[in-house]
């Protein structure tokens, strides 16, 4: 192999095993469209990292490690997604003010129960949409560390929710009926 890129040749052994690279993508994803687009990215990230391909003996191993590295990211970025949108969720308030109050008036006391630093994070990024990069230049901490706890404070925030509200919790609290919404 070149030390910059792929060869020829071993573009060719990738383009040739097209077939079994899409059936274990679409084994692990369940959607074609999206084995596709994976297997498509894989091969332009190839052509950008073929420099660490020694040798063509392994130059398909190396690619399905590519592969499973590319699920890996979609579904951890799909995960932060899914959490960023059910925060948002549980902190947008539905049209109905009498529902939106009680939720609202739920969900602070349910952080008010968090640690304050968790229920800081949670207040600047899911309500007030700081970006982490900005929460953790002002924290003075790497941004990875501020993913890490905004996870763990947004856990605690779903757990306490669903202590305090347990019924409520699986309409998102749309049609809250706590009693007094007070802390016990």
């Amino acid at each position: 192999m070149g030390d910059r890129s792929l060869d020829a040749e071993g573009i060719h052994l990738l383009l040739h095993e097209e077939g079994r690279f899409l059936a274990f993508l679409r084994n692990r994803l369940g959607n074609p469209d999206l084995a596709q687009d994976i297997l498509q990215a894989a091969y332009l990230k190839s052509l950008e990292k073929g420099s660490q391909v020694h040798s063509e003996d392994n130059i398909v191993a190396w690619f399905y490690t590519l592969l499973r590295h590319a699920i890996a990211d979609h579904f951890r970025s799909g995960q932060r997604q899914t959490q960023n949108s059910e925060a948002l969720e549980l902190l947008q308030a539905p049209e109905d003010p009498d529902l939106r109050n009680s939720s609202e008036d739920c969900v602070r006391v349910a952080m008010r129960s968090l640690r304050p630093d968790d229920a800081q994070l949670i207040e600047w990024a899911d309500l007030n949409g700081v970006e982490v990069s900005e929460i953790s230049a002002r924290m003075a901490t790497s941004p990875q560390i501020i993913s890490q706890r905004l996870f763990r404070a947004r856990h605690a925030l779903r757990a306490r929710l669903q202590e305090l509200c347990q019924s409520c919790t699986a309409t998102k609290c749309l049609y809250c009926k706590c009693p007094g919404n007070e802390m016990p």
